[in-house]
């Protein structure tokens, strides 16, 4: 192999990884593809069966959806990025497209060609599989939470409202369309379930913009941490880990016996909440390597509200 065609394969090679990492999957699973998987197998309360092909498709949806939301983020907070140098590994996006690996203009096109699979999705389950006359309505829903996080006209991330906007779309809205793909309805008790989902969520988001505040100030990108400051932003996420907690235990008071396990299973993740206070109260989080394990936890405390409730109604079904 010569040495032109060495440089061609290193070239695609560095190019598929860029990809691969600007994609960032492993981010699709804990607000996406576990939800949505366990609201469609809570259905199961309600329909004999599951309903395959509408789980797969369901879930292919919601992870266009989010890699939309990615990419559109990556693209308007390029700038941001540039300037961003203490970003840890959950926070500061890929870093792809600030390195130059590829073009922000590449980034468009794959924009353009996820909406047109977002929408084909929809269409097929609203009027392939007769899912409801509400799937496109949730599913817009979904996708314009994920695109206005940052794009124009709202650009939710940019004015101190994009937190809310993915606390109710990966919180309540993923779980719920589970639910309502496979039955056709939507569910008080489910809804009800997807409440610390949407406080864990929340928390996530906030927390992940600790690091970026100085480059997030100086772009005139206005998150509640740049909006309350590092204190106030402390107690805010404080106060969401007490929401987490507080809406398990009503839920284990208020939702019927037969979601009982699902809300134990949720109580697993209350030393990850007790952790995080503690040290949100210490003012750990001005630690840079601290902060980076608070950001750590606090996603799998949102990854385990969803995965160990998902695993319970798994082998309870089998």
């Amino acid at each position: 192999m010569s040495m032109v065609d060495e440089g061609k394969e290193k070239s695609l090679r560095s190019q598929l990884i860029a990809w691969i990492k600007l994609f960032r999957i492993p981010f699709v699973i804990g607000p996406g593809i576990l939800p949505f998987s366990l609201g469609s197998l809570l259905a199961l309360h309600a329909i004999p069966a599951l309903n395959w092909p509408v789980f797969v498709i369901g879930n292919g949806g919601v992870v266009t959806i989010l890699l939309v939301a990615f990419l559109l983020n990556e693209y308007f907070d390029y700038t941001t990025d540039l300037h961003n140098r203490d970003f840890n590994r959950y926070s500061g996006g890929s870093r792809i497209l600030p390195s130059g690996i590829i073009r922000r203009e590449a980034v468009l096109i794959v924009i353009a060609v996820l909406i047109a699979i977002t929408l084909l999705v929809g269409l097929v389950l609203q009027w392939g599989y007769h899912t409801g006359r509400l799937t496109l309505v949730l599913g817009g829903l979904g996708f314009l939470a994920g695109v206005f996080y940052t794009a124009s006209p709202l650009r939710g991330s940019y004015r101190g409202v994009g937190e809310l906007l993915i606390g109710i779309s990966c919180g309540w809205l993923t779980l719920g369309a589970g639910y309502y793909l496979q039955t056709g309805r939507i569910s008080l008790e489910v809804s009800l379930l997807s409440v610390p989902l949407v406080w864990s969520i929340t928390a996530v988001i906030l927390i992940n913009e600790f690091p970026d505040y100085l480059s997030d100030k100086m772009d005139n990108k206005k998150t509640l941490v740049v909006r309350l400051g590092d204190t106030g932003a402390a107690q805010l996420y404080m106060l969401l880990l007490v929401l987490t907690f507080v809406s398990i235990m009503s839920n284990l008071i208020i939702l019927p016996r037969a979601y009982l396990w699902y809300n134990l299973g949720m109580l697993g993740a209350i030393p990850l909440v007790v952790k995080n206070i503690l040290a949100m109260k210490a003012h750990l989080y001005r630690d840079k390597k601290i902060l980076e394990k608070i950001c750590g936890r606090t996603a799998l405390l949102h990854l385990s509200l969803s995965g160990v409730p998902l695993i319970i109604v798994s082998i309870s079904r089998l």
